[in-house]
C-alpha cells in the first residue's frame, strides 16, 4: 500500500458548482486550512452540460456571500413541449451562463478562502479505513476523516464507496450547435 501523501479532516472530490460551493461553506466557517478539494480536471475546464443557473441556486450564492461575474443570458420564459401538452413558466425563470467560467470563478473563490485545491488529481479509488477514507490518486494517497463526493451520480465516490444507484433515473443531454439556426428562424 503507498504511504499517505496527506491526511486532511475534510476531502472534498469534484471542483465543480456543489464541490466549490461545499468547500466555500467550510471555509467560511472557518475549515479552510482543514479541507482539500480534488478535481480531475484543471480549470477552467470544458463542460458539455446546462449552463442554467436557477433563482435557488441564486440565493444560495447570496447566501455564501459569492457574487460570481461571469457573461450571462436571462431566460424569462420557458415552454415545455411534451406529450401530455405544454407547460409554460414566465418571470425570471434562470439565466444562461458559460460553466467553464462559472465553475472556474467558484473554484477560484474558494482557493482565495484557503481551501487547497488540488487540479488535475483524479480519484482512482476510495476505500474505507479505520477513522475515514483512503482517496488514491496518481499524486499520492489522500486519508480523509470526512469525503464529501459531489462528483456526480455516476462518480467515483458514489461507485466505490456507497454502491449503485437503486431506482429509475434520468439522463439529460446537450449538444452544441454553433451556427445552426433554429426551427423557427428557418
Amino acid at each position: 500500500m503507498n504511504a499517505v501523501t496527506e491526511a486532511r479532516d475534510i476531502v472534498i472530490v469534484g471542483g465543480g458548482p456543489a464541490g466549490s460551493a461545499a468547500a466555500i461553506q467550510l471555509a467560511r466557517n472557518g475549515l479552510a486550512e482543514r479541507t482539500l478539494l480534488l478535481d480531475a480536471a484543471t480549470f477552467p475546464r470544458e463542460k458539455l452540460c446546462g449552463g442554467g443557473v436557477v433563482r435557488a441556486a441564486e440565493h444560495l450564492l447570496n447566501y455564501l456571500d459569492v457574487h460570481i461575474d461571469v457573461p450571462s443570458v436571462e431566460i424569462d420564459t420557458v415552454r415545455l413541449v411534451h406529450r401530455d401538452g405544454v407547460h409554460e413558466q414566465a418571470g425570471r425563470a434562470f439565466r444562461v451562463v458559460r460553466r467553464e467560467a462559472f465553475d472556474h470563478a467558484l473554484l477560484e473563490t474558494a482557493r482565495d478562502l484557503g481551501v487547497a485545491v488540488r487540479e488535475g488529481a483524479p480519484v482512482r479509488q476510495a476505500e474505507r479505513m479505520l477513522g475515514g477514507v483512503r482517496l488514491r490518486t496518481h499524486d499520492g494517497d489522500f486519508f480523509a476523516r470526512i469525503v464529501i463526493g459531489p462528483d456526480g451520480a455516476h462518480g467515483v465516490i458514489r461507485r466505490m464507496l456507497v454502491g449503485p444507484p437503486v431506482g429509475p433515473r434520468m439522463v439529460a443531454v446537450e449538444v452544441l450547435t454553433p451556427g445552426v439556426p433554429s426551427e423557427e428562424a428557418t
